[in-house]
């Protein structure tokens, strides 16, 4: 079966299901707030997307793109589906939607003492098996440093900034910065 991606409309029961994965699956310093995930999708070059497989709801995506760019902010398996291929099937899906583009999401970075290095080291292996690689460039936002994975070996990081900058509304201080050794 193919998997099914439907808009995000305000007061619907799918943004009542994808609010709830949303605000269970980000801790609140990563989230943007749910009202303007839902009207930035309609405008263009921005999805939010819950996605099904016939009338079973499966996760969320939130993404922005242009020409060059192919930007991942958002993804989330529902825990009711999770470890039954969901995720790596909805991977190769958005990987076919960014055709050509470079294919770029953050990922918290490495740290050995972090709460959840665990769930972090497995994160970036899902990644890696699905085309993706961590870069030289780390993504910084209100203090806190995500990694930033890429499906191509190399893009413009200054090009990238001035459009991660409009992805988020410009309304939240960021840098993407080379990652020192």
């Amino acid at each position: 079966m193919s998997l099914r991606y439907q808009t995000v409309y305000p007061f619907t029961k799918t943004a009542s299901r994808v609010k709830e994965l949303y605000l269970g699956a980000f801790p609140e310093n990563e989230r943007f707030p749910f009202v303007l995930l839902e009207a930035a999708s309609l405008w263009k070059g921005h999805a939010f997307k819950a996605l099904y497989e016939d009338d079973q709801f499966v996760g969320l995506v939130y993404y922005c793109f242009n020409q060059e760019f192919f930007y991942l902010l958002f993804f989330a398996v529902s825990p009711d589906v999770q470890s039954q291929g969901y995720g790596g099937r909805i991977m190769a899906d958005l990987k076919a939607k960014a055709e050509d583009r470079t294919f770029i999401l953050m990922v918290e970075a490495m740290e050995e003492e972090a709460d959840n290095a665990h769930q972090r080291k497995r994160r970036i292996a899902f990644y890696d098996r699905h085309g993706f690689s961590v870069t030289d460039y780390d993504y910084v936002e209100r203090g806190d440093v995500y990694h930033v994975l890429a499906n191509q070996p190399y893009f413009d990081p200054v090009r990238f900034e001035q459009f991660a900058k409009k992805a988020v509304f410009s309304a939240i201080p960021l840098a993407i910065k080379k990652r020192s050794s």
